[in-house]
């Protein structure tokens, strides 16, 4: 927002970045090269679309310096926009003992990032992004149901469940939701 960062910029990606978060993570990734440089967009759309964690590390290291000076960064907003439930231990969401996200500072989040963010906000709705050759689909299977979900984010990690903060503009004010929770028994079958 201050202009010190242009979507241009480049930022590389380091073998912590490619280790922990790429392919041979297992977990979502853009398939980013190590050692190479992407743009903030592409590393803006990789997070926000296909829930890359290489990009995520990519984008603390190239702003923080490291990723952990990112996260004391992201506490210290948090405490800022009134997250007073919330502790971050990471720039992914992968899990961590100590970190905690409650379903409350996320609806505040998503207010703060429609609010303060218009003009990106477009970017929760693409279906699809494309990198090195790879076409992957908007992890939020709302957006395609028809019922008027505009964004934002979805998640999963085996010890937290899955979960989705979800917003639509339908009935003529802007709504936000938040979901969470684990699958019972019965559905993994």
């Amino acid at each position: 927002k201050s202009g010190r960062l242009e979507l241009s910029d480049e930022f590389f990606i380091s073998e912590k970045a490619w280790r922990e978060g790429g392919a041979g993570s297992g977990g979502s990734t853009m398939f980013a090269e190590l050692n190479s440089k992407v743009s903030v967009e592409n590393l803006i759309k990789s997070v926000i679309i296909q829930s890359g964690n290489d990009a995520s590390i990519a984008l603390a290291e190239g702003i923080g310096g490291t990723e952990e000076s990112f996260v004391r960064v992201m506490n210290e907003l948090a405490t800022d926009l009134g997250l007073d439930d919330s502790n971050f231990e990471n720039s992914t969401g992968l899990p961590d003992e100590d970190m905690l996200v409650t379903a409350r500072d996320l609806a505040n989040l998503a207010r703060h990032i429609i609010k303060t963010y218009p003009e990106y906000y477009d970017l929760f709705a693409q279906p699809n992004f494309e990198w090195n050759g790879i076409n992957q689909g908007n992890r939020n299977t709302l957006l395609d149901d028809g019922i008027g979900v505009d964004g934002l984010k979805t998640g999963h990690t085996e010890s937290a469940g899955y979960g989705i903060v979800a917003s639509t503009t339908e009935g003529g004010r802007r709504l936000v939701a938040v979901l969470h929770g684990m699958e019972s028994k019965s559905e993994r079958r």
